[in-house]
C-alpha cells in the first residue's frame, strides 16, 4: 500500500524535470535583451512633468588669473581690520582670494557686483561663494560672519549669515538669496556684496574666497566681467581715524584684551584681580598696574558712555578666605568721552577715589595706612565694565600713562 502512494509522487517529479530541460534547450541560442526603458529628456507644452537642462555653472569667478581688481576692503566698520594682507593663493586645492588680518581686526571683503555684471545685475537672485578658513597653529576653529548685500537704488543693507563650523566641511558654500523685491539690485546703482568675518573661535583666522557665482531666478550663472575695477560709492570703506576730542594722549599703552557685550544694567566684561578672595576664580588683573597718572581708554558701541564698577568683597572671620555674600560696589564715570561717543577715558584719580570709598567702609584711617597705589593692591578685587541704561558692545580697552 505504501508503494502505491509513493509512485505517483515520483512520477510527478520526473515530469517536472523533463519540462525544465526542454525550456533550457529552447533558450540556449537566444540573446538577453535589456528591457529597461530609456530615459529621454523631453519638454512638454502642458500636462505632465517637463525635463529641463541643469543650471549652467560656467562664468563664475575662480581667481585662477590672480586678478581681484573688483574687490575692495571695508576698513570703516568698528571692528574692521586696518592692516590686511589681500592676495590670491593656492589653498584647499583651488586658487582662492586670501584675506588675512594683521592687526587682530575682522576683515570685510567687498565685491563690486554692479561693475562685474553691468545691466545684467537686475537678473541676480542669489550669490554663492566657496568660503574656507585656516589658523596659524594649523588646527581647525569655527568661523562665521555675514554676507551684506547693498541693494536697490538706495543701496539698502540686507544681511544673511555664513559659517564654517565643521572641519570636514571646510571650505563651505556661503549663499545670499534675494527673495523680496527690495533685495533686488538695480543697474547703475553701485550695488555690491560684502563678505565679513564676525566670529573667530580661534585666533588669527584667515578667510579664503573663491568660486563666486551670481545666479538668476532659474539658477543659471550670470557671466561676470572680471577685468573691471571696484567702483563703489565715494569714500566707501576708508578707514576712519579715531576721534580724540575731549581725551588726553596716552603713552606706553597696553591692550587689556577686554571685549564683550551686555544688555542694560549688565557687564560687558568682568575681570577678577590676582588678590580677589574667590578661591574658584583665577584672577588675571594685577592691581599693581594702576599707578599715578594711569589712564584707561575704552572703545565701545552704545547710546551711553561705559562705566567702571569696582567690587571689594568683605570677608568674615568665621569663614577665613571665603567671601561673604555681601560685596561693596563703587561706580566710576569716565573723565572724558569724545564727541563721536565711541571712546571714553578713566583716570587714576577718579578710580582710586572709588576704591578708597570701598575700603573705608571696613578700615578707619585708611589714608594714613596706605598710599594710593597700595590701596589698589590691597582692596581691588573685581573690575566690571558695563552700561546702566543701554546695551553696550566693548570693542577694546587699553591702559597707559597720560602724556
Amino acid at each position: 500500500m505504501k508503494l502505491k502512494r509513493v509512485l505517483p509522487f515520483i512520477f510527478a517529479v520526473f515530469i517536472a524535470l523533463i519540462v525544465t530541460a526542454c525550456n533550457t534547450d529552447s533558450d540556449a541560442g537566444s540573446t538577453e535583451v535589456d528591457t529597461t526603458p530609456e530615459t529621454t529628456a523631453e519638454t512638454t507644452d502642458g500636462g505632465g512633468d517637463a525635463t529641463v537642462d541643469a543650471p549652467s555653472r560656467q562664468g563664475g569667478i575662480d581667481f585662477a588669473d590672480g586678478n581681484y581688481s573688483f574687490v575692495h576692503l571695508d576698513k570703516s566698520q568698528p571692528k574692521s581690520a586696518i592692516d590686511v594682507d589681500l592676495s590670491v593663493v593656492d589653498a584647499f586645492g583651488k586658487s582662492m582670494l586670501c584675506a588675512e588680518s594683521l592687526d587682530g581686526g575682522f576683515v570685510y571683503v567687498a565685491i563690486d557686483a554692479s561693475s562685474l555684471l553691468g545691466d545684467n545685475i537686475t537678473e541676480v537672485r542669489a550669490m554663492e561663494a566657496t568660503v574656507g578658513v585656516t589658523h596659524p597653529d594649523g588646527n581647525f576653529y569655527a568661523m562665521s560672519g555675514t554676507i551684506l548685500g547693498y541693494c536697490g537704488a538706495d543701496r539698502s543693507e540686507v544681511k544673511q549669515a555664513w559659517s564654517v563650523y565643521l572641519d570636514y566641511k571646510n571650505p563651505n558654500t556661503a549663499r545670499f538669496e534675494m527673495t523680496k523685491e527690495h533685495e533686488y539690485m538695480v543697474a547703475g546703482a553701485q550695488n555690491f556684496f560684502v563678505i565679513s568675518v564676525d566670529v573667530d573661535n580661534g585666533s588669527g583666522g584667515v578667510l579664503y574666497i573663491t568660486d563666486i557665482y551670481f545666479l538668476d531666478a532659474s539658477g543659471n550663472v550670470i557671466p561676470a566681467d572680471t577685468s573691471v575695477s571696484f567702483d563703489g560709492p565715494e569714500g566707501y570703506g576708508e578707514a576712519i581715524e579715531d576721534d580724540w576730542s575731549n581725551l588726553v594722549g596716552v603713552a606706553n599703552e597696553i591692550d587689556m584684551g577686554y571685549t564683550g557685550t551686555c544688555a542694560a544694567w549688565g557687564q560687558a566684561y568682568r575681570d577678577y584681580t590676582t588678590i580677589n578672595p574667590f578661591e574658584d576664580e583665577v584672577g588675571e588683573l594685577d592691581p599693581a598696574i594702576f599707578v599715578q597718572d594711569t589712564v584707561v581708554t575704552v572703545w565701545y558701541i552704545s547710546d551711553d558712555a561705559p562705566e567702571f564698577i569696582f567690587q571689594k568683597v568683605k570677608t568674615t572671620t568665621d569663614m577665613p578666605g571665603q567671601p561673604e555674600m555681601r560685596e561693596w560696589w563703587a561706580k566710576v564715570e569716565p573723565r572724558g568721552v569724545n564727541d563721536s561717543g565711541n571712546i571714553a577715558q578713566f583716570h587714576f584719580d577718579d578710580i582710586v577715589a572709588s576704591v578708597k570709598a570701598l575700603a573705608e567702609r571696613d578700615i578707619d584711617g585708611l589714608e594714613e595706612l596706605y598710599t594710593d597705589e597700595e590701596i589698589f593692591t590691597e582692596f581691588l578685587h573685581v573690575l566690571n565694565i558695563g552700561a546702566t541704561f543701554s546695551e553696550m558692545e566693548l570693542l577694546k580697552c587699553t591702559i597707559g600713562v597720560a602724556e
